[in-house]
């Protein structure tokens, strides 16, 4: 493993992992990021989100299950999105029409760098001013998640900034562990803020 495997290039890719290669081509880097050991094309992603609707969906408002039913359960059936975790390091990579547009790198990547700077060491409120330097205005958050999308770069569980997974950050919220992030997206592009369950709102620390 070398420190160049590793560099986060927003809007380009993870090292030699890079935004717009095909699955021949992961395969060509397992000896650096690991085998294929999951895909999610081999299972019933329509059947896994009416089961989460039925145990969860109590939890939601009657036009947020009414969107979800109508509109985003539909959406999934025919997604062309594939979800595949790698082995060697659980890297989890992202394809839409089976070329590469999303990785998603574990805390136990020790070698991450971003612009020479290690976001998984660095403290939060460093780590936050750091991106959004980087970013060029301020984050959205919600839960224990923020997004950067002039860097296309997301990270979770970083802080407890709302009340639920789901809900915006309070007016005055701080950050509340002493915890570095546990995962970092990076993409091709920004994750549309379409998602009907999730309430981002920008904010700066």
């Amino acid at each position: 493993m070398k420190d160049e495997d590793w560099i986060i290039y927003p809007l380009q890719g993870l090292g030699h992992l890079r935004f717009g290669m095909n699955r021949a081509n992961i395969e060509a880097l397992s000896s650096v990021y690991g085998s294929i050991t999951y895909d999610s094309g081999t299972v019933d992603r329509v059947a896994i989100a009416n089961d989460t609707l039925a145990k969860f969906g109590h939890f939601f408002s009657d036009d947020v299950r009414s969107n979800i039913e109508q509109n985003h359960i539909p959406q999934i059936a025919t997604d062309p999105r594939t979800l595949l975790t790698l082995s060697n390091h659980s890297l989890q990579v992202d394809l839409f029409d089976d070329t590469v547009c999303g990785i998603t790198i574990y805390q136990d990547h020790s070698q991450v760098s971003l612009d020479g700077q290690n976001i998984f060491t660095m403290e939060q409120g460093r780590a936050l001013e750091f991106l959004e330097r980087l970013n060029g205005r301020p984050g959205y958050y919600v839960g224990q998640s923020a997004r950067f999308d002039g860097l296309a770069l997301e990270l979770f569980g970083f802080s407890e900034a709302g009340e639920g997974p789901n809900d915006p950050i309070t007016p005055g919220a701080k950050l509340t562990q002493d915890q570095s992030p546990c995962s970092i997206w990076i993409g091709a592009e920004p994750n549309p803020l379409n998602d009907p369950t999730v309430r981002w709102r920008e904010h700066t620390w």
